[in-house]
């Protein structure tokens, strides 16, 4: 099990499409030409700067010293609802469910649960938080 891949806010990092690509050796890269890369929210490798330095949430929960959001008194808070509702990024909206089933089950089932989500019932092709079908296969995701 690796904590790495449970983000401050909950979502799983293993869903995100940089860290995917880095796990395969074919990160993504910047405009300049840099590789964008990220072994997961938590660990101490590379992490993608809008999930290390510019993430608010993250930030905000270590100062408070807090697991995730769902162990602060104050959540939901703007930083939090604001993110949930960032268009832009629709699997936000499940932030809060994925918190409240980690604190149900327990970290090692959760990741569990969430590598069988973010894999293909039909080929095992891993797929990320903005593919609606399988990249592999075709088949819808969930």
């Amino acid at each position: 099990m690796s904590k790495e891949l449970i983000a401050y806010c909950g979502l799983y990092c293993g869903g995100c499409r940089v860290y995917q690509a880095t796990q395969a050796g074919k990160p993504e890269h910047y405009e300049d030409g840099s590789p964008m890369v990220c072994t997961g929210c938590r660990s101490l490798g590379p992490v993608a700067a809008w999930c290390d330095t510019q993430c608010a949430i993250k930030q905000c929960c270590r100062d408070r010293g807090v697991d995730n959001c769902l162990a602060c008194d104050d959540n939901p808070c703007d930083k939090m609802t604001g993110f949930m509702q960032d268009p832009a990024y629709p699997y936000h909206l499940e932030v809060q469910d994925n918190m409240t089933r980690l604190r149900e089950i327990g970290p090692e089932a959760w990741v569990r649960a969430m590598e069988a989500r973010y894999r293909c019932k039909a080929c095992a092709q891993t797929f990320n938080w903005f593919e609606r079908s399988c990249s592999a296969c075709g088949q819808p995701t969930p």
